[in-house]
């Protein structure tokens, strides 16, 4: 069974939040953060956050991650890998720690590449990925 790491963080902490199993919605992964955390209510404060591409810390059509991740208190966050868009590359990371979030970057980085080739080729060489 293959684990779809883009609603990853939403099915944890909503399950948490209230046990009634797994809540997908259909939203940009930007949002999903959001959400997750709105879910969660206080259930996020001292959680750890697992994410595959390190949360964004600027402003574009929905505000940064990094403020949802701050504001709902969460203590840690896992990052897979670091964002390769050069608006986020290592900000977001930064951002948290200088929060006092304790931040782990780079598990199952490997992973996450080939999760996000698509993604990582276009933020690299501005080309659309081609098969």
């Amino acid at each position: 069974m293959q684990f779809n790491l883009h609603i990853a963080q939403i099915a944890q902490i909503s399950r948490s939040a209230n046990d009634e199993g797994y809540v997908v919605r259909r939203v940009t992964i930007r949002k999903c953060r959001v959400f997750a955390l709105r879910d969660a209510g206080d259930l996020a404060a001292n959680a750890t956050t697992y994410v595959n591409l390190e949360p964004c810390n600027h402003y574009r059509r929905t505000p940064p991650c990094t403020e949802a991740l701050i504001s709902a208190k969460v203590k840690r966050v896992v990052v897979s890998m670091v964002n390769p868009n050069p608006i986020v590359a290592s900000k977001g990371v930064e951002k948290l720690r200088d929060s006092g979030i304790d931040v782990t970057v780079d598990v199952e980085e490997e992973l996450c590449k080939k999760l996000k080739e698509a993604y990582i080729h276009r933020m690299l060489t501005g080309k659309p990925f081609v098969l």
